[in-house]
């Protein structure tokens, strides 16, 4: 007689939207704003690629220039070379909170808007990114599986940074906790858009040549971002609001 209220119990167990609904929620919110969208990830990602060839080319300067001018030299091209990293360094987690800025505040975003609220929100983001990458890395240095538990159990760190205020292990914190319970089904959200993605860059690299490939890949970039960010502030909403209720603990 027990029996069917247990699996009544089971079957109303607090989940998240479906990967395809999920997509789908994801894509609408994307398709009506993708310029505004595409101007956020474009910016970042070309200036970092830019920021890259220098910081390249003087690491070969530096090299070229020890043999001239012993290692004053070599000192001068590896300055150059932190300055270029450090700059880069910046650029990425600016473009990353102003991204996660236009993906919490989708009505009435402009470029210019996320921008200037990623640059405010550009330390608690670096920061926060820093220590989760620190412990993720460790994780897979020790064992492969640890390391992808530990990415799943952070996917949402940023998106808390940027919502919350919470910054470095606070927000890694936070980001565990509202995964806690959740974990397959996060992964298995986050793995969706990703083999998706990369599936369809390698159906196109069958048809395109590698140079015309190239930009293919930089615009498929420019769509998974907003779409990766968006789907984690979804996926952190409804997360939220199930431990609000109590859910899944």
């Amino acid at each position: 007689m027990d029996q069917p209220q247990v699996q009544a119990t089971a079957s109303t167990q607090p989940q998240i939207t479906g990967v395809t609904d999920l997509l789908r929620s994801a894509w609408a919110t994307y398709r009506p704003r993708w310029k505004v969208y595409s101007g956020v990830s474009v910016v970042p990602t070309l200036a970092t690629n830019i920021i890259g060839i220098f910081f390249g080319a003087s690491i070969f300067l530096s090299l070229g220039l020890s043999t001239i001018y012993s290692t004053r030299g070599l000192y001068a091209g590896i300055m150059m070379a932190l300055i270029f990293l450090v700059i880069q360094i910046v650029i990425q987690a600016w473009g990353q909170a102003s991204m996660l800025y236009a993906a919490t505040h989708q009505d009435g975003i402009t470029v210019s808007a996320a921008f200037r609220a990623g640059w405010q929100m550009i330390g608690q983001v670096f920061f926060t990114s820093l220590f989760g990458g620190i412990i993720i890395a460790v994780g897979f240095i020790l064992l492969v599986i640890p390391g992808i538990i530990m990415a799943v159990n952070y996917s949402l760190a940023l998106v808390v940074s940027v919502v919350e205020g919470k910054r470095g292990m606070a927000a890694l914190q936070q980001s565990k906790a509202y995964v806690k319970g959740h974990w397959f089904e996060v992964f298995w959200r986050f793995f969706a858009l990703a083999f998706l993605m990369g599936l369809l860059n390698g159906i196109l690299s069958l048809i395109f040549n590698k140079e015309i490939m190239g930009v293919v890949s930089l615009l498929l970039s420019l769509v998974y971002a907003p779409l990766y960010a968006l789907m984690s502030y979804q996926v952190y909403r409804e997360l939220k609001a199930i431990k609000e209720r109590g859910g899944a603990q």
